[in-house]
């Protein structure tokens, strides 16, 4: 059910459009949804969780601004975070190479390791926290 109004944020947004389920389907069919409800095809879409609090808005903007290129070319773009530690209540991303700045090609995603594997993703040093965070053109 969309729900359509304008408002006055600092991010220079001035109309926007919230899509409220009427029960929880998680992540993806809410996603597909929103791409769906979007009238240009091919502008970003900026997929967060609710529950993220990013201290460093400067890096953020950094990596954001690095992944761009690929995205308008219609990559989808994964947010990694590096580990403080093995967490077996993350998923991770095992990078590939660096296509970019900063900006690495995904070899595989983890769900949930135990707490073995966690710690030797992290060992391995090629290993990041699955942010939840995803970057694409909205038909990608």
């Amino acid at each position: 059910m969309p729900i359509s109004f304008v408002t006055n944020w600092p991010i220079g947004v001035t109309e926007a459009t919230l899509l409220l389920e009427p029960c929880a389907r998680n992540t993806a069919p809410a996603i597909a949804m929103a791409a769906l409800l979007v009238d240009a095809p091919h502008s970003f879409m900026l997929v967060m969780p609710s529950d993220h609090v990013i201290t460093n808005e400067a890096a953020f903007h950094a990596a954001t601004d690095a992944l761009v290129p690929q995205v308008r070319d219609g990559w989808l773009a994964a947010y990694g975070i590096n580990p403080s530690g093995p967490e077996t209540g993350y998923g991770y991303i095992q990078m590939d190479a660096e296509i970019g700045a900063g900006v690495h090609d995904v070899k595989r995603f983890v769900e949930k390791p135990d707490a073995t594997r966690a710690a030797a993703m992290i060992e391995s040093g090629d290993h990041l926290w699955n942010g939840g965070i995803f970057l694409f053109r909205a038909d990608a």
